[in-house]
């Protein structure tokens, strides 16, 4: 059994029961899994058969999964992958992309198809990067190979020009709720043990607004608790 000092000469048992994040541990792994979102999940899945240099702009609520969509778009498709934090993108942000896009992409050492670069929470961009990038969507500055995925809460801080050079997906909570309580109810029968009670996982499903990452937190950390010698 492994022995960590605690103190000087003072052996302790170091016996980790290690629990990982149940968000991280049952996030999505394939555009398929995510719940809901019948449109963008039809729309994506065909664009990943037959993927384009392209501008996209994802819109809806906070949780509903404009970013991990992106995420796992960039994995379907294989593209080397650029992420642009939220509230990050400025006008040395975007340099730093065009840059990186410049180059042949690749992933892991091997040469790829595309790019994929994501900005999220583009609404909170820098109206010089908003400038910038209008540069980038009508062409003026080439990126060959590059697809390229706005992610935003709503449009009213974009320009419209710039809304008319992306495609836009609308990400809605419809379907989710449903879908959302089976998950969780499935992810707690896995992971909980049989002397702690169940929560009301409509009642949660309801206070997080369908943001599973929200929805996960309580059993989280009741599931945490429980964890230690059977």
């Amino acid at each position: 059994m492994p022995r960590v000092q605690s103190e000087p000469g003072e052996a302790v048992n170091a016996e980790v029961d290690c629990h990982e994040p149940l968000v991280e541990k049952y996030r999505p792994r394939q555009l398929r899994d995510l719940i809901g979102l019948v449109t963008p999940k039809r729309t994506l899945g065909k664009f990943i058969l037959r993927p384009f240099k392209s501008a996209w702009m994802f819109i809806g609520p906070s949780g509903v999964g404009k970013t991990t969509a992106a995420h796992l778009v960039a994995e379907e498709i294989g593209a080397q992958l650029h992420l642009i934090a939220a509230k990050w993108c400025d006008l040395e942000a975007v340099k730093r992309l065009c840059e990186a896009c410049a180059y042949v992409p690749n992933r892991d050492w091997k040469p790829v198809s595309f790019h994929l670069s994501i900005v999220d929470e583009a609404d909170q961009m820098s109206h010089a990067a908003q400038i910038a990038f209008l540069s980038v969507l009508d062409g003026t500055v080439n990126l060959p190979n590059t697809i390229i995925v706005f992610t935003a809460n709503s449009v009213q801080r974009l320009e419209p020009r710039f809304r008319s050079r992306c495609h836009i997906l609308e990400f809605t909570t419809d379907g989710i709720a449903e879908g959302l309580e089976d998950r969780l109810r499935w992810i707690w029968a896995k992971e909980s043990r049989d002397h702690v009670c169940a929560p009301d996982f409509a009642k949660l499903v309801a206070a997080s607004e369908c943001n599973e990452r929200s929805a996960l937190d309580r059993p989280d950390v009741e599931i945490l608790s429980a964890l230690g010698p059977g």
